[in-house]
């Protein structure tokens, strides 16, 4: 049943209310825009978040700069929203955090967040693998808060991925299912103040693992899972000594060998998958390992 202007109202005139999170429910452009309106005249909305909601187009969010209360957003799986609604959302004073998963990207609409000078977490995700230019990744620079950034398939070239190391600020990346590579590894040497790296569903081998071993001096988690690494990457692994998180998951390391990570004195977990490790490996490791969880993943690896 279809929400209507009146109910949206009504929620968002719902006392001291912080989070708000809309979830497959069948919203309008107009019940949404009065969702706001509400939301703004209370004034104390920190959250919301938008998931599978077929009906909503960008023109929903004509006025979500008066949300002067908002520090995060979140959009995802919403098939009619594109990444030109982050024209609204450079102004708010107080965005800290700001998602958009599986939307139209253009890398163009970037420019509206350099304004955003508190934003410290942004995460995109287009809904196919989409190119980013220098001018997409100059506009990331200005950023002068942003601790975390997430450019999930999003193509970029080795001679491009370096420009990131300008974000001094920045500490957690991920790449995921990009076409990231070795050399593109080999590009980032810049980006020695990283201490969170997700490279998952991608190209990057042993001999990028390698050079993240020695770039990376404070990599305190390290995700790898859907890469062609091998076993011979964990003796590269086992020299990264601030390592806290390893996942491995869906690759070519197989449980017998994670004993040649005994120099990781920090580490603390460690994910693989049920076909790389058998029952007595997993018993006999976490016999030896006590000090780490090894959590092993009973599914398949979504494709």
């Amino acid at each position: 049943m279809p929400v209507s202007p009146i109910v949206a109202q009504a929620i968002g005139k719902i006392p001291s209310l912080k989070s708000l999170t809309i979830l497959q429910i069948d919203f309008s452009d107009d019940a949404v825009q009065a969702l706001i309106a509400a939301l703004a005249e209370s004034g104390t909305i920190e959250k919301l978040s938008i998931y599978r909601c077929e009906r909503i187009t960008n023109t929903a969010f004509s006025d979500i700069r008066k949300l002067v209360s908002l520090s995060q957003f979140r959009c995802s799986n919403t098939p009619r929203v594109t990444s030109a609604i982050l024209s609204k959302f450079g102004k708010l004073p107080h965005l800290k955090s700001l998602s958009l998963s599986d939307v139209q990207f253009d890398e163009a609409n970037l420019a509206h967040l350099t304004v955003a000078k508190q934003l410290s977490d942004l995460q995109i995700t287009p809904h196919q693998q989409t190119p980013i230019s220098k001018r997409g990744l100059g506009a990331l620079c200005q950023l002068p808060s942003l601790e975390s950034l997430a450019l999930n398939k999003i193509s970029i070239s080795p001679e491009r991925i370096g420009l990131l190391g300008e974000i001094q600020t920045l500490r957690k990346l991920s790449l995921n299912d990009s076409d990231m590579d070795d050399e593109s590894i080999a590009a980032m040497r810049g980006m020695s103040h990283l201490e969170e790296l997700s490279l998952q569903k991608t190209n990057v081998g042993d001999a990028g693992v390698a050079a993240i071993s020695k770039w990376f001096p404070k990599l305190k988690r390290l995700s790898m899972a859907s890469t062609p690494i091998t076993d011979d990457a964990l003796d590269h692994i086992n020299k990264m000594k601030t390592l806290e998180r390893l996942s491995v998951q869906w690759t070519n390391i197989f449980g017998g060998e994670l004993q040649r990570l005994g120099d990781l004195e920090k580490l603390k977990w460690i994910t693989i998958g049920e076909t790389q490790i058998s029952e007595d490996e997993e018993s006999q490791f976490k016999e030896n390992h006590p000090d780490i969880k090894l959590l092993v993943i009973r599914q398949s690896p979504i494709p």
